[in-house]
């Protein structure tokens, strides 16, 4: 956030922002506050990514029951975001500004995990493209692992 967005001054003049709440949506709210001047910056951003991966599946039996998969996968992946920032209170001009980017790139992901009958569990890396950030909106480099269950029917 750039609290240039504020008429409080330079930034050695704010006194103690702080963020005040941010949730899993990526919303960030920070007041500020200086002498007489008090002001609320909200950043809401969205995030959406569309991938389309080739994803082969190498699999060695362990035993009668049980599979060892490794699920490797490239392609390629299109981002969007769209970010709304807003100022209030008598620091501020009440601004709100808005903006939206998209970018596309290469995409990855490693997924090892075992199978037993029709269940399956295991792990899962996958790499996005980055986004370099523009004059609307801010950088954005993200890889997500996440641990699976689930079942083949």
């Amino acid at each position: 956030l750039d609290l240039a967005l504020c008429e409080a001054g330079p930034r050695s003049q704010v006194e103690d922002p702080r963020v005040v709440d941010r949730d899993a949506e990526d919303r960030l709210e920070i007041k500020a506050t200086a002498p007489g001047l008090t002001g609320t910056i909200k950043d809401q951003r969205g995030i959406t990514f569309m991938r389309y991966l080739l994803e082969p599946v190498f699999s060695v039996p362990i035993n009668d029951s049980w599979v060892f998969h490794l699920g490797t996968g490239a392609g390629f992946a299109q981002g969007k975001v769209e970010e709304k920032v807003s100022c209030t209170g008598n620091a501020c001009r009440n601004v709100e500004l808005t903006g939206r980017s998209s970018w596309s790139g290469l995409t990855w992901e490693v997924s090892p995990y075992f199978s037993y009958s029709q269940w399956m569990f295991g792990a899962r890396y996958a790499a996005f493209p980055a986004f370099k950030g523009s004059s609307s909106n801010s950088k954005i480099e993200w890889r997500g692992g996440a641990i699976f269950a689930g079942a083949r029917f």
